[in-house]
């Protein structure tokens, strides 16, 4: 079976849109598949947008390290950006710029929601959406 895969979603230029396969790249979900998978691109020495956004942190900072081993300067070369905020993202260099989800209230709506369904006081679909934040550190750069 193969192994899951993740995207890493380029902040490509105008003319990278026309063409779907340079706007994502495709690395493995875990740790050490994403850095292995990351470096083999780098291999190639394909031209590399100013910025990569990851599935989640532990892409971005196994990405970050091929980048590093492969002598880009983060964030001077590329900004990379995760989502999750996990713990790690504080503490690789540089530190990782991230999207923190709030796990804790989206939790707690969905506890909310599963009781009211089990007690059968509510048998109507919703959706419910919760508002992320942008955590900027220093894997990021202001290009304007």
């Amino acid at each position: 079976m193969p192994a899951k895969r993740g995207t890493l979603e380029q902040n490509c230029e105008a003319d990278c849109h026309d063409n779907q396969d340079e706007q994502a790249n495709r690395v493995a979900s875990t740790q050490e598949g994403a850095y292995y998978d990351m470096s083999s691109y780098l291999d190639t020495k394909p031209q590399l947008p100013t910025a990569f956004f990851a599935d989640n942190d532990i892409i971005a900072v196994s990405c970050m390290r091929a980048l590093k081993e492969h002598g880009y300067r983060l964030p001077d070369d590329i900004s990379f950006v995760g989502f999750d905020d996990m713990p790690l993202s504080y503490v690789v260099s540089p530190k990782l710029t991230t999207i923190q989800v709030p796990k804790e209230a989206f939790g707690q709506r969905a506890v909310t929601r599963l009781s009211e369904k089990i007690k059968g006081k509510d048998d109507i679909s919703l959706k419910i959406s919760v508002n992320p934040t942008l955590v900027i550190r220093d894997s990021s750069k202001q290009l304007i």
